[in-house]
C-alpha cells in the first residue's frame, strides 16, 4: 500500500515493512499518490528492500482478482488482510462480479462455453461493471 508519513509517500508491506521502487521501475514513488495499491513482480534486497516491475492496482481490481474475497463486517476481506469498506449491496455485486469475471477466465483458459449465452451473460455483466456502467 502506498501511504503518506511525514509529508512523504512510502510503500508498505503487509508486515509493515518500507519498501522503496527499483531505479529501474518506471512507476516510481513520485507518480503515486496517497491511498493506492502497488502489485509487484518481486522483492529484491540490496543495502534496502527494492520492489521490480511495480503497477497500481484499484480497489475494484484486487477485489476481483485477489486470492481469496470474503464479506467482513467492514465491507470486503481480500486474502485475509485488506479491508475494503463497502455497504452490504454493493460487496454482494462485487463477489457476483467477481465469480463472473472467474467464469469467464475459466472458460477462456478451458476453451469451453465461450459461445455460449450464459458465457455472453457474464461477459457482458463484468464489462458493465468495469467501464462504470452500474452506478454502485
Amino acid at each position: 500500500r502506498v501511504c503518506e508519513k511525514g509529508g512523504k509517500l512510502r510503500m508498505v508491506l503487509k508486515s509493515g515493512g518500507k519498501v522503496s521502487a527499483q531505479s529501474r521501475s518506471v512507476l516510481q514513488m513520485e507518480n503515486l499518490s496517497g491511498s493506492e495499491y502497488v502489485c509487484f513482480h518481486e522483492l529484491v534486497r540490496t543495502c534496502q528492500l527494492f520492489a521490480s516491475d511495480l503497477c497500481l492496482a484499484s480497489p475494484l481490481s484486487i477485489v476481483l482478482f485477489a486470492g481469496h474475497v470474503e464479506r467482513c463486517s467492514e465491507g470486503l476481506l481480500c486474502d485475509g488482510w485488506m479491508r475494503f469498506a463497502a455497504d452490504p449491496s454493493l460487496a454482494d455485486a462485487a463477489l457476483q462480479v467477481r465469480s463472473a469475471a472467474a467464469r469467464v477466465v475459466y472458460r477462456h483458459v478451458t476453451g469451453s462455453g465461450q459461445a455460449s449465452a450464459s458465457n455472453h451473460k457474464d461477459m457482458s455483466a463484468v464489462h458493465e461493471v468495469l467501464s462504470g456502467g452500474e452506478d454502485r
